[in-house]
């Protein structure tokens, strides 16, 4: 079953109080999120396909960034900045938007919404694991993947960055 075949639709979610009909719980903050907000978003076709493409590009280059931005040592101490600017949305407006949160994810989510498109993940990893390779592991699996990569990449990033006798 694909993702979003396994998302409640709006209506679901409002009728859903207990949280019974979930398949996992980080969708809870996602749709609680956007039932609080006003997301519609309208404007432009192309402009809005524009939007997509830059926040697909910029987003998913920064990921890689994230996980390998530690290797050059021209890049360590500004990939530790934006790994660690990462861990602050994720933690940190994670109290408020729920555990995770992704500004980027978020708005790319309102772009993609005002496309007409629905059902769209929790995670922007399992959006572009299925939307690009037709992979659709588990949501728990991708989540436990994406975070242990994260930490892995946050600790090389600060040991090399200053526990690193040979780094320059």
């Amino acid at each position: 079953m694909k993702w979003n075949e396994q998302v409640l639709n709006q209506d679901e979610f409002d009728n859903d109080k207990d949280g019974q009909n979930f398949n996992f719980p980080s969708i809870h903050f996602y749709l609680e999120r956007h039932k609080r907000k006003n997301t519609k978003m309208e404007g432009n076709p192309l402009i809005l396909n524009i939007l997509d493409y830059f926040f697909l590009v910029f987003h998913t280059c920064l990921i890689l960034f994230n996980v390998l931005g530690w290797l050059w040592p021209k890049t360590r101490k500004f990939h530790l900045i934006i790994i660690g600017l990462t861990f602050v949305s994720w933690l940190l407006l994670g109290v408020v938007y729920g555990w995770g949160y992704c500004f980027l994810t978020d708005w790319h989510w309102r772009v993609l919404a005002a496309k007409g498109k629905t059902g769209l993940p929790n995670s922007y990893i399992s959006y572009l694991l299925d939307t690009y390779f037709g992979l659709v592991p588990p949501a728990n699996l991708v989540d436990l993947v994406t975070v242990l990569v994260a930490v892995l990449a946050l600790l090389l990033s600060l040991k090399l960055n200053f526990w690193n006798k040979n780094g320059k």
